[in-house]
């Protein structure tokens, strides 16, 4: 990473504690619910008698457990950051992750929200650059923020000088 001069920080931030509801719902509950299900449906057949309905109840559990655990961690792991240099992105828990994007590679800033981050009231910021193979993917994204204009401010600036 090049660095011209002193580096100033513009923007530094973490994913708010409400992300861990929208990838509980998103990243987790939804697929989980089916598999839950689907389970269930065959599960009938193989558990007839209460001990072993109650280790299937305990090894569901202790999925959904470690599952929370995990995602605390990586939550706890998210920096973001936007200097006069460029946009940082550090995190990450089995695979650690640290990105930086200069403003000359940014080409397009999108602001995106589902229906579960709406709910609570998270947003993601995307910040695009040409080298995705044609294919609109975000290099860095900030997840879990309550307020993107201060972030997004900073990056218009910054492309426009």
């Amino acid at each position: 990473m090049k660095k011209s001069g002193a580096e100033k920080i513009y923007y530094a931030s973490t994913p708010d504690v409400n992300v861990l509801f929208v990838w509980a719902f998103t990243k987790f509950l939804f697929p989980f619910a089916l598999l839950v299900i689907f389970a269930s449906i065959n599960a009938y057949q193989v558990f007839q008698n209460r001990s072993s309905s109650l280790v299937l109840l305990w090894t569901v559990l202790g999925i959904v457990f470690l599952f929370f655990i995990y995602q605390v961690v990586l939550w706890k792991s998210y920096h973001y950051k936007i200097t006069n240099n460029g946009i940082y992105f550090e995190g990450g828990v089995l695979v650690k992750r640290k990105k930086f994007v200069p403003f000359s590679k940014i080409t397009n800033v999108e602001l995106s929200q589902n229906i579960i981050e709406k709910i609570f009231n998270m947003n993601k910021i995307n910040f695009q650059t040409a080298g995705t193979g044609g294919v609109p993917k975000p290099e860095i994204t900030f997840e879990g923020l309550e307020n993107v204009d201060k972030p997004k401010e900073v990056v218009y600036h910054f492309i426009n000088i």
